[in-house]
């Protein structure tokens, strides 16, 4: 993995919120076991906690518009 913890959030915060991205798929590429652990637990630990801490409120303000628009309700409301 290379960049900073940051340069990935914004990488991946952009197509979250222009695209409507749903999902990443992360290969680690690293020349060893142990760094190829370490850039996956950076990944889990740091990264998309951090995505899903920037796009959370965008995505279920989204999320809350798509259901409305489409006339979906809850629970027999």
């Amino acid at each position: 993995m290379s960049g900073t913890v940051e340069q990935w959030i914004e990488e991946l915060v952009t197509p979250i919120n222009d695209y409507r991205a749903g999902g990443f798929v992360y290969f680690p590429v690293a020349e060893t076991a142990d760094g190829q652990e370490t850039a996956r637990y950076r990944w889990a630990h740091e990264i998309v906690s951090a995505v899903r801490a920037a796009t959370g409120a965008a995505s279920a303000a989204r999320t809350r518009a798509s259901v409305v628009g489409a006339g979906v309700t809850r629970g027999g409301e």
